[in-house]
Formats: C-alpha cells, structure tokens, sequence
C-alpha cells in the first residue's frame, strides 16, 4: 500500500551534509517501493537543498529565522542552537506549510539533534506515526521507530529511558543507510592490501577546520610523487577556491566536487584520510583502511570505539601537519595492520536495511 512520508532534517556550515545524505539515501529506498516522499528543511546558511532538489523529491523551504540563542526555549540541547529558532517556532511554520499540501502523512520521519520529544509530541497530533534517526542518545525522543545505525559499545542500553516502552529499536550498524551503488560495489569487491598506490581523501561536505589542506600538506611530505591522489569537496566548503588552487598545483591530485561515484572512489583507494560521520560506513561497506580524525564533538565516541575495536586508525585533529604525514607514512608501510582494519571493518557492514523499511512500511 503506497503510503506518504515527509523527512524533517536540515544541512548548513554547522551541521554538515551527512544527515541529509542519509535522509535522501531512505528517501530513495522508499521511492524505489512507490511511495511518496517530502522533505521539509530549513534554508540554514551553507544548505544543501539543491541536492533534494535535484533528485526531485518535493520541498517544504522553511525560512531562516537566526534568533538569537538566548531566545531559544530549547537551548538545554547541547545542539539547540542548529535549528537557529525556538522549535515551537519551528513546529508552527511546518504545520502551516503541511496544511498547504492538503496531504495526510502516513509517517514523519526526523533527523535532527536540534530537536526532541517536545517537538514530536507536539508533530504526533499532525502526523501519527514518528521515526527518529539518532547518534547521540542525548535527550528524550517520542516516537514509534528510531534507527541508530552506529557502531558503540553496550549498544542495547543506550536509549533504555529515552524512548517509549513500544518504541521499536534498529540499533547498530547492519542497518546503516547506505546508497544502492555501494550494495553494488561490495558484491563486485576485490581489494588487494599489499601496497598504497591510491589515497582518497574526504573530510565531509563543510569541512569548516580545513582538514583536507593538512592532509594534502602531509602526504606531499612524503615526496612520493607516483601515489594517486583523489579528494573530494563539497560545494559549501569554504575553503574550496585555495584547496582547488593547491591541487591543481600537483599532477597526481585529482579533484571531485559533490561526487555520485564515492563507491568506485572507495573502492579503487587503497588508502583513506577523513572524517568520521556518515562515510564511516560505506567505507566499511567495501573494507577500505581508513585513517580518520574527529571534526565534530558527535563524532568522537562513535570513533573511539572503532578504534579501540581496530576498525579504523585514528589520529587528533590537533596534531601537527608533520606528525601527520608521520602517520601516514606508518600506516602505508604496516600491511598487517592495514590488513586488519579492512577485515575488521567488512565483518561489522552486513546490511539489514530491507527489514527495516519493510517493518516501517507495514507498521499498524
């Protein structure tokens, strides 16, 4: 029975792009099964609505409204200030817009650290039925479904008094959201890990910090002009115009910008740089050895369990571009250790997504 959606999430220079990415992943899985499905995002500074726009799903534009902080009535989240408004605001706006559409909702389906069960108890008298997608497990939530697709120690206990009792619980990372050229790429799969000939580098969508650049720094220490290298930078990235100037200024550095090929990119590297976040996944998906940092406070549990379960390297954002390039040069020169992060992150993506989408579609 076709049923319709609507997915609450917003992209901006603070939040990133991996909350949307992941929305717009879910989004085509429903559509792949004919059901409909809106979006309704905020037009935060830095967003990324162009990308909804261009997959033709429907847009909800709420506006900006940049209050200030202290006029939040929500400001007890510790990423209160990412929805930039008082979320009561924010449910008067897309109510409004919602009655506009004359369309009843089967299910609402929210990813945003922003907001809580205040806001959803408040949407449930709208739209019945919530799924909530979360990492944090940081404040209350009042839903029917809520997906964490994480990787964490204890996974089990960590929405135990967040959620309802009959709240239906998709925890870990068998359920991870991952695009259909990824299923694809897996089956075709064959990594070699005997040596680093290819490195991708990718620090997210924003990359407010510059990662990238130290990272570029660091292996041009290396001086090992016949190693391939492939980054990619989002198009709100602020730094985008003098990383586009540094590349170009080096043969082997290739440049992608909002790529839809990031599989075959994972898939030909025998080397990752970046970030945690939501690629932490397809690159388990498709075993690559990754050597990543935190740019983000909600990143850091997620990567220190993997990397105390040796699923990836882990480096802080702190250290110097040369302690870097050190590190990089240790992980190329240790096949064993490469060898193992890959097997250790190909035995945590085994993807049960299918039975998550069909306990959403058929839920009473």
């Amino acid at each position: 029975m076709k049923k319709n959606f609507l997915i609450r999430v917003d992209s901006s220079l603070k939040i990133g792009s991996g909350h949307l990415m992941r929305c717009l992943t879910l989004a085509k899985e429903l559509r792949n099964q004919n059901h409909t499905v809106y979006f309704a995002c905020r037009k935060l500074e830095g967003n990324l609505i162009i990308l909804i726009q261009e997959e033709n799903f429907p847009i909800v534009e709420l506006k900006s409204i940049k209050q200030e902080i202290s006029d939040f009535e929500q400001n007890d989240l510790f990423h209160g200030h990412w929805l930039e408004c008082n979320y009561k605001d924010d449910f008067l706006e897309l109510l409004g817009k919602i009655q506009t559409l004359n369309i009843a909702f089967d299910w609402l389906i929210v990813d945003h650290y922003a907001l809580d069960h205040r806001w959803e108890k408040i949407m449930k008298k709208t739209i019945s039925k919530i799924m909530v997608i979360d990492d944090l497990a940081d404040r209350e939530h009042n839903c029917d479904i809520l997906l964490d697709q994480n990787f964490y120690k204890k996974m089990g206990e960590r929405y135990c008094q967040l959620v309802p009792e009959n709240c239906k619980l998709f925890l870990g990372s068998q359920y991870v959201l991952l695009r259909e050229e990824f299923k694809i790429a897996k089956k075709n799969l064959a990594r070699k890990i005997n040596e680093v000939n290819n490195i991708l580098i990718f620090f997210g969508g924003i990359d407010l910090k510059n990662e990238t650049q130290k990272a570029i720094e660091a292996i041009l220490l290396l001086n090992k002009p016949k190693l391939q290298i492939n980054i990619v930078l989002g198009k709100s990235n602020p730094h985008y115009e003098s990383l586009q100037n540094l590349i170009t200024q080096h043969g082997n550095f290739n440049l992608f910008s909002q790529v839809n090929n990031m599989a075959e990119l994972m898939s030909k590297a025998d080397l990752f740089i970046g970030a945690g976040g939501s690629t932490t996944w397809e690159r388990a998906c498709l075993g690559l050895p990754s050597l990543i940092t935190s740019i983000a406070k909600n990143q850091e549990e997620i990567i220190s369990t993997l990397a105390d379960c040796n699923i990836v390297a882990f480096y802080h954002n702190t250290i110097s571009v040369n302690e870097l390039s050190q590190k990089i040069y240790s992980l190329m020169n240790d096949e064993e250790k490469r060898k193992m992060l890959s097997e250790n992150s190909l035995k945590i993506s085994d993807n049960e997504i299918s039975y998550l989408l069909r306990f959403v579609v058929e839920f009473p």
